[in-house]
């Protein structure tokens, strides 16, 4: 993983977590079900995977603050679980002095979403296929690009940039 400041880092995770947070937190939904594809659902289960992962790692962490916070970090997460878009500055406030202090965790957070799909942005072509004139632009800084052309397929003139702005 390469250095991240601890903001970053959070907003990371907020955005691989959003997502998922119907299925993380029990309430149930409708994220995946209009996937049609067995790509689609492959890469929809790794993401789910993923974000499970990336959630019990958090989970884990806030249960060790139960006796300096009497459980408010473990409510933070609980409550950005079920509603995320009202809770998400709350849960990011209690995130970010543990990714600031415990560079263990940040490790362990960053390895996590190195492989998230959240963070991926892939094109693939096959037989003969033309991509061309694509941009693939990534401003967190962080994360992954692909583009690869198989058989007879034709990859040209493609652009790819990850940067911090």
């Amino acid at each position: 993983m390469f250095p991240i400041d601890p903001v970053t880092l959070a907003n990371q995770v907020i955005q691989a977590l959003t997502p998922l947070m119907p299925f993380l937190g029990g309430i149930g939904g409708g994220i995946g079900t209009a996937i049609v594809t067995k790509f689609g659902e492959d890469v929809y289960d790794q993401g789910k995977k993923q974000g499970q992962h990336l959630y019990e790692a958090i989970e884990h962490r806030f249960e060790q603050e139960k006796t300096i916070d009497q459980g408010s970090a473990r409510r933070a997460l609980q409550n950005f679980t079920y509603e995320p878009d009202k809770y998400k500055d709350v849960f990011k406030a209690t995130l970010l002095p543990l990714l600031q202090t415990d560079t263990a965790f940040v490790d362990e957070l960053g390895s996590i979403l190195d492989t998230s799909p959240a963070l991926q942005q892939i094109i693939r072509a096959e037989e003969n296929a033309i991509v061309s004139d694509n941009e693939q632009t990534n401003t967190l800084g962080y994360g992954s690009q692909l583009m690869e052309g198989k058989g007879t397929a034709s990859v040209e003139r493609n652009k790819q940039s990850i940067s911090n702005e």
